[in-house]
């Protein structure tokens, strides 16, 4: 694996708002060659997947938002950023765009369907300054609500 690559992944999480990052359940982040074929079939499947466009990232897990206390979790929450698809697609600033892909996973993290995600770009940002406030050390998050 690059090691350049996994640097700018990690100045990539950097730059999310440091109440994001603090949060005890923020997904692991982990760089992978390619998209494995089972999850390119799915995102095929999909009526919202554009046929021939590559797959930057995906988010695997439970989405913040629907996440119930008593839910037994068989595998952890995890980002997986894709390095082949990335450097493929990306025109000129790889960090720009490896920023980009970080930050469209966490929104999905975060509770958001595709739509809101293109939509609204900073929506790390904007949950951090809706729905988390700090009080001391202790994070208060409202889960159920979303950033309108």
């Amino acid at each position: 694996m690059d090691r350049h690559f996994e640097e700018i992944v990690q100045w990539a999480y950097s730059t999310l708002p440091q109440k994001i990052r603090d949060l005890p359940d923020f997904p692991g982040i982990q760089v992978v060659e390619e998209p494995p074929e089972d999850v390119r079939k799915d995102a095929a499947k999909r009526k919202n997947w554009p046929k021939g466009t590559e797959m930057l990232g995906v988010y695997s897990g439970v989405h913040r938002t629907e996440r119930q206390h008593f839910q037994t979790r068989i595998a952890p929450d995890l980002i997986f950023v894709f390095r082949g698809p990335i450097l493929r697609c990306a025109k000129g600033d790889l960090r720009a765009e490896v920023k980009r892909v970080v930050w469209h996973e966490v929104a999905h993290w975060l509770g958001h369907d595709e739509e809101e995600v293109r939509k609204y770009q900073n929506i790390p940002v904007l949950y951090a300054q809706k729905h988390l406030a700090c009080e001391g050390s202790k994070i208060i998050a409202s889960e159920r609500e979303r950033v309108a």
